[in-house]
């Protein structure tokens, strides 16, 4: 699905294969076969480093908790200075 998208598998691997392959292709530009058995050996596309990354997701749930921490936050800090007022 993801390939269908237009998404790169896993860009960093393939940098850094792409470093492998041209420290080993020396003065041959038209040797192809390296190159070729690089990609071959992947097995096809890999999405494995998703799955490491630290997903941020705001969803509507967590941000209506986060407002209602907000606005409890919020009275505690009214009340406290009502109370101090009276104090004086």
């Amino acid at each position: 699905m993801l390939v269908t998208r237009g998404y790169a598998s896993d860009p960093i691997k393939s940098w850094k294969d792409s470093l492998k392959t041209e420290g080993t292709v020396e003065e041959s530009e038209d040797d192809t076969s390296s190159v070729a058995s690089s990609s071959e050996s992947t097995g096809g596309p890999d999405f494995n480093y998703l799955l490491g990354m630290a997903l941020w997701s705001l969803s509507k749930e967590k941000k209506d908790e986060l407002l209602k921490q907000r606005d409890e936050k919020v009275g505690i800090i009214i009340s406290a200075k009502t109370a101090l007022v009276d104090q004086k």
